[in-house]
């Protein structure tokens, strides 16, 4: 399906972004999936409507977030075994405590980098809310925004939605396998899309997701349960229930 040229101001432009980082070049780039699932019909076609902008995020790589769980990981069990040992009258107390500072630092070192995750996240979210309201701002374009937003990438939406409350009815937001779910009053449309043998959606996520819901209070949300695969974002994009509702989002 293709769209008349002079219908592009009218059109409108869906800003990605990616969740873990992943530089596999076998996956091809962020680009080339979305545009496949919006069945666009030509790299020129893209060119000229100027419709994708993708918003990398480099917030969370596979390597940072082990490192952290690592470090996590021991924190715990130093802290364990410097308690064990404690208890224990014939322990060597000089060995369980320098576990235990260094189990200590371990810990440290994992929140301090966590802190440092939520700054950049909403340094993310802060430009991408930025990048929308000059789309949406600008007098040549009248075509909505679409945020389309994998893992967690959902959360930085979430907190750039923030400040875009102003602009809702101008905004439509899908998320894929979201870290968080997006409430529908956030935007014009919202819906979260999970694969029902999501994992990471399912389980890892989960705790995050109940915190976002105890600051908004649990607000309503739209949320499309089905059966779909892993966790990737080229599995929700060739997803036909996800592949449709973005195509219905084009104009």
């Amino acid at each position: 399906m293709s769209m008349d040229v002079g219908s592009i101001n009218t059109v409108n432009k869906f800003f990605v972004m990616n969740g873990v980082a992943n530089n596999d070049p076998s996956r091809g780039t962020l680009a080339d999936q979305l545009q496949s699932s919006l069945d666009l019909q030509s790299d020129a076609e893209i060119s000229i409507r100027n419709i994708i902008d993708v918003i990398p995020n480099d917030t969370a790589t596979l390597e940072r977030m082990a490192a952290d769980a690592l470090l996590t990981g021991a924190a715990v069990l130093g802290g364990l075994y410097t308690l064990k040992k404690e208890s224990e009258e014939d322990a060597d107390k000089f060995k369980s405590r320098a576990i235990g500072v260094l189990s200590t630092a371990a810990g440290l070192g994992a929140a301090y980098d966590y802190v440092q995750i939520q700054k950049e996240k909403n340094d993310l979210a802060d430009a991408l809310a930025q990048k929308v309201s000059n789309f949406l701002n600008n007098e040549q374009h009248s075509g909505n925004a679409v945020l389309v937003l994998h893992s967690q990438a959902a959360d930085i939406g979430y907190r750039a939605l923030q400040n875009l409350r102003s602009l809702k009815d101008r905004i439509h937001v899908v998320t894929l396998g979201g870290m968080v779910t997006v409430p529908d009053e956030f935007a014009n449309s919202v819906i979260n899309f999970q694969f029902k043998e999501d994992l990471v959606t399912n389980v890892v996520a989960k705790p995050f997701d109940w915190m976002v819901r105890q600051i908004d209070r649990d607000l309503p949300r739209t949320i499309n349960h089905s059966h779909g695969g892993e966790h990737s974002v080229r599995a929700y994009l060739d997803h036909n229930d996800v592949k449709s509702h973005l195509q219905s989002l084009r104009s």
